[in-house]
């Protein structure tokens, strides 16, 4: 995991975290995991850079911001296997 992920089961918000004790939220029979990821802020400068005006997310200017060359995003988000351990 990198970035930001809050994570929610049977939607029972629990903290915005890495690492989630979901203990108190679980129940017997059959639970709802939901984990929602935030991408990394310079991906979205990146991706609204080369888009047109008007089809831009983020309204500010990437003018300034040195990306080496053209703007690549970088890994973010779920990244292979996550891990969930049950005690």
């Amino acid at each position: 995991m990198r970035d930001i992920a809050v994570v929610s089961v049977n939607g029972l918000e629990l903290k915005t975290l890495w690492k989630a004790d979901i203990a108190k939220a679980v129940k017997t029979g059959k639970n709802k995991l939901e984990i929602k990821v935030t991408n990394q802020g310079d991906n979205r400068i990146a991706g609204d850079s080369k888009l047109p005006k008007e089809q831009k997310i983020l309204q500010i200017s990437s003018k300034g911001i040195r990306f080496g060359g053209e703007p690549k995003p970088k890994e973010s988000g779920i990244l292979g296997l996550e891990l969930l351990k049950l005690k």
